[in-house]
């Protein structure tokens, strides 16, 4: 049992329930269609990934992929579009900079390193993507195209299986987009209680 079972697991039962429900209505997503997600995520992690031609592909990727077109069709203005474009180009960096450091001393049963830069990502993402869909489009953009890149860097000295969507891929997108949506209800509920302030200043 990895920590994307675990964080996906409990968050379908919370959802479920009713909990997270203000952060839902903020971001935008529906509660039926997130429950589901999360759910189907939980079972095809615990399957991990099946064999295509010589490629290891994980299940939770092709669920990822689905979701990748019907979000990046719904983007609506060129603004959502060079969003997605540079937080792929964003977390293709971040990643070939992780991948490059070793950070062993920072690695936890279940928390990685890379879970805590995700999460700072997903802060910094805020500051650039207009809404959740660029965010998790490129996230999950960046991290295959980073999978590819460094499986075609590697193959000149380690002849491997390519695995696309594998831990730090699903993951980090899971837990950038995750740290967005938090981080995005907490400013809007600054702002509103700041104007609430205000306004019973003026009155």
């Amino acid at each position: 049992m990895d920590l994307y079972f675990l964080i996906c697991g409990t968050l379908a039962i919370l959802i479920s329930f009713g909990v997270f429900e203000s952060v839902l209505k903020i971001n935008k997503l529906n509660r039926f269609l997130l429950s589901i997600f999360l759910i189907l995520s939980c079972v095809f992690d615990a399957i991990k990934a099946i064999n295509i031609l010589g490629v290891n592909v994980s299940l939770n990727l092709i669920l990822y992929f689905v979701m990748f077109v019907v979000l990046f069709a719904m983007q609506k203005s060129i603004k959502g579009i060079i969003a997605t474009i540079l937080t792929s180009l964003i977390i293709i960096s971040v990643l070939a900079c992780y991948n490059a450091i070793n950070l062993e001393m920072f690695e936890y049963a279940y928390v990685k390193p890379f879970v805590y830069i995700a999460i700072i990502v997903g802060i910094i993402l805020y500051y650039i993507c207009p809404n959740i869909n660029s965010v998790f489009c490129g996230t999950l953009l960046g991290a295959i195209l980073f999978e590819l890149i460094f499986h075609q860097m590697s193959w000149n000295y380690v002849n491997q299986t390519l695995n696309l969507g594998g831990d730090v891929a699903i993951t980090f997108t899971f837990v950038c987009v995750l740290s967005y949506c938090l981080f995005n209800s907490l400013v809007l509920g600054i702002k509103y209680l700041k104007t609430k302030k205000q306004e019973k200043i003026k009155t």
